[in-house]
């Protein structure tokens, strides 16, 4: 079994959390330049999704085409990239399902929101529960890079829900 789990504490109720989540457009946000067309693609190609990034290398299509200013709100059993929504449940859980082509990838990951007293403690996690020897090398090399990233998100998300209520404490 691969598991990983990472949390922060934000200072905010978990329903507030999640419909953050829930409007942005990127899910699991890191840096704006990963998002650009070429990472992405690179991403995808790094996860076993060789096709889809390429034809995104070539094309330029993006995840979701969306007029500027609106919210992009996916629901249970639509894709964000190769990221396939399969449990939304508001202030508790959004799960998505990741499994690719080529088999690098056969796993569940996303938001837990548990109430702490007056805050919320968001983790960010994956779980295989049933990997095969490939899937687990592939893990082994990419497992650093995704701790990393995983902190990075939950640091950002927590930034972006507590920023309304540090400015209106001054």
């Amino acid at each position: 079994m691969i598991e990983d789990s990472h949390a922060v504490s934000i200072r905010a109720d978990p329903i507030t959390v999640y419909k953050h989540i829930e409007e942005r457009e990127a899910k699991f946000p890191i840096y704006s330049f990963l998002d650009s067309r070429p990472f992405v693609a690179l991403r995808l190609v790094l996860i076993g999704e060789l096709r889809t990034g390429l034809k995104m290398l070539w094309h330029g299509r993006k995840f979701f085409q969306k007029q500027k200013g609106e919210k992009k709100i996916i629901t249970v059993g639509e894709s964000y990239g190769p990221f396939k929504l399969i449990e939304a449940i508001e202030g508790e859980k959004y799960w998505f399902k990741l499994k690719t082509r080529l088999g690098l990838f056969d796993l569940e990951a996303g938001y837990l929101f548990k109430p702490v007293g007056e805050e919320t403690l968001l983790s960010l996690s994956l779980v295989s529960p049933n990997p095969n020897l490939m899937q687990r090398l592939y893990w082994r090399m990419v497992s650093p890079i995704h701790k990393l990233f995983s902190k990075k998100v939950l640091s950002l998300l927590k930034s972006e829900v507590e920023a309304p209520t540090l400015l209106s404490n001054d």
